[in-house]
């Protein structure tokens, strides 16, 4: 359930810039499969599943929230309101640096002298590499030095 949250936000972020979500780069082209948003949604797993260990540890959600028939596990059903309320919150306190990430990724494809963005997780920390003042910075000059080379010609 909150992977397939995480992957609604992750899709309709990728279509703000115009992806073709069914492009992936390393999932390949499968029916009806938007391989590209597969991709991205990766790094941002941990989001999810931090969420998850928080939420049990903290106990707001036990093993009663499960029912089991036919062989098979199930939320149940006055169980889905508070789950989807922890996923929620989870994606929603780390939207931007998302959005960071797509947007990264969206610049190193137009661009692949840039750095491809990484996302990764310290402790309870999340850092978009991308986005530390010294690779912005770094960034602001290499941008600042084309913009000087497109004057010049």
């Amino acid at each position: 359930m909150g992977y397939t949250f995480l992957f609604h936000f992750v899709e309709g972020l990728l279509s703000m810039y115009g992806f073709d979500l069914y492009e992936g780069i390393y999932h390949r082209r499968f029916y009806e499969r938007k391989s590209l948003v597969c991709d991205i949604e990766e790094p941002f797993r941990c989001i999810i599943d931090e969420a998850v260990r928080k939420a049990h540890n903290l106990g707001q959600i036990s093993q009663k929230d499960f029912g089991y028939t036919n062989g098979a596990y199930f939320l149940q059903w006055e169980a889905i309101q508070k789950y989807s309320r922890i996923f929620a919150r989870a994606i929603l306190d780390h939207k931007e640096d998302m959005y960071r990430y797509v947007y990264e990724f969206y610049r190193y494809l137009l661009d692949e002298s840039r750095d491809f963005p990484v996302y990764c997780i310290y402790g309870a920390t999340y850092v978009n590499r991308a986005y530390t003042d010294e690779s912005r910075e770094t960034q602001r000059q290499k941008e600042d030095r084309a913009m000087d080379e497109q004057a010049e010609d």
